[in-house]
């Protein structure tokens, strides 16, 4: 019987002891968890940061490329030297016809050899556009097409 009234006795200890164990382990579980969840945020962090990064670098680069275009585009080059010498898009696309009916990867070149354009006045397929070839040929020459 005193055995009995031991343990009864000691009983509320004991459940106090586990008690502060279990509320022990408890707060273990919680700095674990809590760690768990401040490198979580510390990894999105990192990843958030590389990819506004890199969201920046595309975005830079596809305004620059756009600022400064292609550095070897002939149809580029042509719309500026057509610009330059102050000639119209329809002068621009006649050039463009010349070049394909000549097969002249560079319709540039028609503003550097006027023999390109004479070409291209006797050619065939720009029969009909002769007279705006000639004119083209003064206006870029200062002489007649003759």
């Amino acid at each position: 019987m005193r055995i009995l009234w031991i343990t009864a006795l000691l009983w509320p200890l004991f459940e106090v002891q586990f008690a502060f164990a279990a509320d022990q382990q408890s707060a273990a579980q919680k700095a674990a968890t809590a760690t768990d969840w401040y490198l979580t945020g510390l990894v999105s962090a990192a990843i958030l940061l590389v990819a506004v990064a890199a969201l920046i670098i595309g975005l830079r680069r596809v305004f620059l490329r756009r600022e400064h275009g292609s550095l070897n585009n002939p149809r580029r080059l042509l719309h500026e030297l057509c610009q330059a010498h102050g000639l119209s898009r329809r002068a621009e696309r006649l050039l463009r016809k010349a070049a394909l009916a000549l097969e002249t990867p560079h319709p540039g070149r028609f503003f550097l050899e006027p023999e390109l354009l004479l070409a291209a006045q006797n050619c065939e397929q720009l029969r009909g556009n002769r007279r705006a070839l000639g004119l083209l040929f003064e206006r870029l020459f200062g002489e007649n097409a003759g």
